[in-house]
């Protein structure tokens, strides 16, 4: 029983490994315009939104692997990006107050909170000065401050990034992921006339931004630019098996 389980275990993970290299381009495309992040530069932010949409098809992936993964692992996407992930709430005492159990010092035991001493730290002989040896002991010198890497340079924003996390939401699915705009509603819990109101509003913020300065020179704005940053920011990506 237990042989059978691994090798199931084994060919679920192959065939995730699989399904992630086939969409991870195109899904770091979708993550970067999720964030707010170039196309091009996708960035720290994009890189743990899809680690952690990926890790969550794969917990379930029993579930989700004859259905739609990718469809799946977009949603995981847009869910974290707007903050509709449903988070850890902190338990609360049977006054109501909320009880910070998990905080250094608090040990959770039998519903109720109490404190943990701080084990006491046995001194070495001589380490306060009281001891024999205090006086051939001299202090030791400081240690010179280590030099700090030099932080590396931020990409420059996005075309979306002026945008709140629903409006990218709803731009992003609407315009690159063409997806119909009543599956958008349903999915964001929001009504087809407000999507409608959402992509037409960030259509128009997009296009009021002042445009980047490219490094070589001359800026570039008009429609082009704006529609570029969402439906055609991302057409690079691979959408093979995407579905």
């Amino acid at each position: 029983m237990g042989e059978r389980r691994r090798a199931r275990r084994q060919r679920d993970v192959q065939e995730f490994e699989a399904f992630a290299a086939d969409v991870a381009g195109r899904l770091l495309h979708t993550a970067a315009l999720l964030t707010g992040a170039p196309a091009e530069h996708p960035g720290p932010a994009a890189d743990r939104l899809l680690v952690a949409a990926l890790a969550h098809t794969l917990s379930r992936w029993d579930r989700v692997r004859d259905d739609d993964p990718y469809d799946h692992t977009r949603q995981q996407l847009v869910l974290r990006a707007t903050h509709a992930f449903p988070r850890w709430r902190p338990r609360t005492t049977a006054s109501g107050s909320r009880l910070p159990w998990c905080a250094a010092g608090l040990r959770r035991k039998g519903g109720a909170a109490r404190a943990v001493p701080a084990p006491a730290e046995a001194a070495a002989p001589g380490a306060d000065g009281t001891g024999p040896d205090s006086e051939a002991r001299p202090p030791r010198p400081a240690p010179p401050p280590r030099p700090r890497p030099p932080r590396p340079a931020s990409p420059p924003p996005g075309p979306l990034h002026r945008l709140s996390p629903r409006e990218r939401a709803v731009a992003v699915l609407l315009l690159y992921e063409e997806v119909p705009p009543a599956q958008v509603a349903a999915r964001l819990g929001l009504s087809t006339d407000r999507v409608h109101l959402l992509v037409r509003r960030s259509v128009s913020r997009v296009l009021d931004a002042p445009p980047p300065l490219p490094e070589g020179g001359g800026a570039g704005g008009g429609r082009g630019g704006a529609e570029g940053g969402v439906a055609a920011a991302g057409r690079s990506g691979t959408r093979a098996g995407a579905r």
